[in-house]
C-alpha cells in the first residue's frame, strides 16, 4: 500500500477490523510519517478497549521505535531520547489524551509535553 494513502486511511478509517489491519501495515512499512496518526489514534477510547486494534497500533508504534512491549496488552512508550524526533513531536501533542498506563513508571504524560 502506498504510504500516503496509508496515512490518510489511518486517520479517518471508522471501521476497527480495518483499522488493525492498516497497523499491520504501518508495522512493515517503517516511515516515521505513520507515528503521528498512529499515536492519535491511541487517544479514543474505543480504539484502546478493543484488544486487537489496540495490540495492532501498539506493535506498529513498537516496530517504529515509539513503544514497546512489556507483555501481554502491556505496552509503554519509550523514553523520549530513544525515539525519533517526530514521534517525540507527536507524543507531545497527545499526551494529554492519553491514559498514563501508557507512560514508563515514574513518568506521567505531562513530562511528555
Amino acid at each position: 500500500m502506498e504510504t500516503n494513502h496509508l496515512l490518510s486511511a489511518l486517520g479517518s478509517v471508522q471501521d476497527l477490523a480495518v483499522l488493525e489491519e492498516l497497523a499491520d501495515v504501518a508495522a512493515t512499512n517503517q516511515d516515521s510519517r505513520l507515528v503521528e496518526p498512529l499515536i492519535g489514534r491511541l487517544t479514543e477510547e474505543r480504539v484502546r478497549a478493543d484488544d486487537d486494534t489496540f495490540a495492532a497500533v501498539c506493535d506498529a508504534l513498537t516496530a517504529l521505535g515509539v513503544m514497546e512491549q512489556l507483555g501481554n496488552l502491556n505496552y509503554k512508550f519509550r523514553s523520549t531520547d530513544l525515539m525519533p524526533a517526530e514521534a517525540v513531536a507527536a507524543l507531545k501533542q497527545s499526551a494529554p489524551h492519553l491514559p498514563s498506563t501508557l507512560f514508563p513508571e515514574g513518568s506521567t504524560s505531562a513530562s511528555y509535553m
